[in-house]
């Protein structure tokens, strides 16, 4: 591609694959930027006969997506590079963050959320004993607890999975397709609570840039961010580290999954137009 403008580096969340991402990278690139995306260890076609089956390395979500950003760098020197992590990739990116913020020209992310109180280390505690428990066997019934609730709003549209998004052939790809919505090995919650519970220790964001562009994008009717509240406490907390680039947007009657949503073209505008101003 001549006259790259930028590119964009997405890290998924959990239980998918690139795929879900095709109408997102499609825009992007026919706005001049190039777009990768790794998909995650036991994630993916090349993981198939072991999709989620972690063995105690969660850590290696974070090395990789790292490791894979240093090598962009390396490869573009001059061509600015922006995150963009949607759900777990959102905390991953968090993670990231500690790490790349010298080379990274900003963080879009999405589908996120802030330490809802006592849950997190509520899920850690019965993590570790669900864990020997299930002896790093596949763990489903972890998996309904994490969820449970998640489509009550929206049983009207009479569909599994309708907290992902409005739009319902998306939720049906999702939910017929074997690389997506898979359970995990038990360890792997264990891990991923621990580290969602010590993710936002507040010196671990010390060595952070507070002109680090940062734009937190999520529906408004989206679970994971408890409907808007822990999102706008996200954004509080980066606040308060002192953050001075900061950009919060709350999508009305948008649900989880804002790259697959009925007016997902609103948003990748948004996100492109954020780009340019963030790029000056």
């Amino acid at each position: 591609m001549k006259n790259i403008k930028g590119i964009i580096q997405i890290i998924h969340g959990m239980s998918e694959y690139k795929g879900r991402y095709a109408d997102f990278i499609n825009f992007f690139k026919k706005n001049g930027y190039l777009v990768f995306i790794q998909e995650h260890k036991y994630h993916g076609e090349s993981f198939f006969n072991n999709l989620g089956l972690f063995q105690d390395d969660f850590k290696i979500l974070i090395e990789d997506q790292i490791t894979f950003s240093k090598n962009l760098r390396k490869k573009y020197p001059d061509i600015p590079i922006y995150i963009f992590a949607h759900s777990m990739g959102s905390f991953i990116a968090q993670e990231h963050m500690k790490s790349c913020s010298s080379i990274i020209d900003g963080y879009i992310l999405a589908g996120s959320s802030y330490k809802p109180f006592f849950l997190w280390k509520f899920a850690r505690y019965f993590s570790v004993i669900f864990n020997k428990i299930y002896k790093n066997k596949r763990a489903d019934l972890i998996q309904k607890i994490m969820f449970l609730g998640y489509d009550s709003k929206f049983k009207k549209d009479n569909i599994k999975n309708s907290w992902l998004t409005r739009n319902i052939s998306s939720v049906k790809e999702y939910n017929d397709n074997p690389l997506t919505g898979f359970s995990y090995s038990s360890s792997f919650y264990k891990d991923f609570f621990h580290f969602l519970d010590t993710l936002y220790q507040k010196n671990s964001f010390n060595d952070i840039k507070r002109s680090e562009p940062i734009l937190i994008i999520s529906g408004s009717f989206d679970p994971v961010g408890n409907f808007e509240k822990n999102v706008i406490s996200l954004k509080e907390y980066y606040s308060n580290l002192k953050f001075s680039n900061l950009n919060l947007k709350l999508f009305s009657k948008c649900r989880h999954e804002l790259h697959n949503e009925t007016n997902n073209l609103e948003i990748f505008n948004y996100i492109l137009n954020w780009i340019k101003k963030a790029d000056l």
